[in-house]
């Protein structure tokens, strides 16, 4: 038996192939569905979908994965307005 990553290892990295897979994908494309409707996404990890096809590791792990992407986008939002990336200050 192949080794199955992490929930977001397989959406991020395209690892893993099956049912499992597939499961996690659409389990993706309904996070952004719903996101793009309004929601919080505190509201659709807690939605009866969401319950129906994660465990409760994978909600954890979806919520740490986006506390990274959100601090990652606050420190590229510095970088950038600091001027340190423009090319005419070098």
């Amino acid at each position: 038996m192949a080794k199955q990553g992490s929930f977001w290892e397989t959406l991020m990295v395209g690892t893993g192939e099956g049912p499992e897979a597939e499961r996690k994908q659409e389990v993706l494309q309904y996070i952004i569905h719903r996101l793009k409707g309004d929601a919080s996404l505190r509201e659709v990890l807690q939605e009866e979908y969401m319950r129906r096809n994660c465990d409760q590791l994978e909600i954890e792990e979806i919520l740490l994965y986006l506390q990274l992407v959100h601090a990652a986008r606050g420190h590229m939002e510095q970088t950038f307005h600091s001027g340190d990336l423009d090319p005419k200050v070098r």
